[in-house]
C-alpha cells in the first residue's frame, strides 16, 4: 500500500469513527461537500479530526508527523481534550 493509500484509508476510518461525512463537517464547522472532497486529511484538519475520531495524526498524515510507532495509535486524552475544545 502506498503512503497516499494509507492516508486515504486512515481518513476513511476517522470519518467512519466520527459518524460519517456530515457529522465530521458539523463538528468542524464546514460543509459536508468540503469533507467529501478530501482524498487525504488537509493539514489544518489533522489535529481536530484526530481529537474527534481517535485516529492518530501519525496515521492521518505520516508525511507531516512521521510514521506511527507502537502506542501512538491512541490520542493522549489531555491533548484530545484541548483540541476538541478548540473545535467547538
Amino acid at each position: 500500500m502506498s503512503d497516499r493509500d494509507a492516508m486515504s484509508a486512515a481518513l476513511g476510518a476517522a470519518i467512519q469513527a466520527v459518524g460519517g461525512h456530515a457529522v465530521v463537517a458539523d463538528k468542524l464547522g464546514i460543509s459536508t461537500q468540503a469533507v467529501w472532497q478530501w482524498s487525504i486529511c488537509p493539514p489544518v484538519r489533522v489535529l481536530p479530526l484526530e481529537a474527534l475520531s481517535g485516529v492518530s495524526r501519525h496515521r492521518l498524515r505520516p508525511d507531516m508527523f512521521g510514521e506511527c510507532d507502537e502506542g501512538c495509535s491512541l490520542v493522549p486524552a489531555a491533548e484530545a481534550g484541548l483540541v476538541a475544545e478548540a473545535t467547538q
